[in-house]
């Protein structure tokens, strides 16, 4: 992974220092978003997006402790969809899964 510049774009959204969250938005080193979304305590927490280097989507879902759990889909480097579903702790747990040219596996 590239090294990241970090750009923090801060919206206040609870009271309290040990929980605040905050929107962010940090680039790769090439000057491509890297991730959109929120942090608490430094990790991605809440609605957000991952980016592969070149622009396109890596990750988008829900991330709790700066892993995916809940629904969130994963992305080729292509752009294409990789797996789409239910996810615990970054792990895919159910749902779609796709090859890289865009078809769906076999179920």
């Amino acid at each position: 992974m590239s090294f990241i510049f970090h750009f923090f774009l801060i919206m206040i959204l609870s009271v309290g220092v040990s929980n605040l969250i905050a929107q962010s938005r940090t680039f790769h080193k090439n000057g491509k978003v890297f991730f959109e979304g929120y942090l608490q305590n430094g990790e991605l927490e809440g609605q957000g997006k991952i980016y592969h280097d070149n622009g396109n989507v890596h990750q988008e879902g829900f991330f709790n402790g700066n892993q995916l759990n809940g629904q969130g889909k994963i992305f080729y480097e292509n752009g294409k969809i990789h797996k789409e579903g239910i996810f615990k702790n970054d792990q895919f747990v159910s749902g779609k899964e796709y090859n890289e040219d865009g078809t769906l596996m076999e179920e």
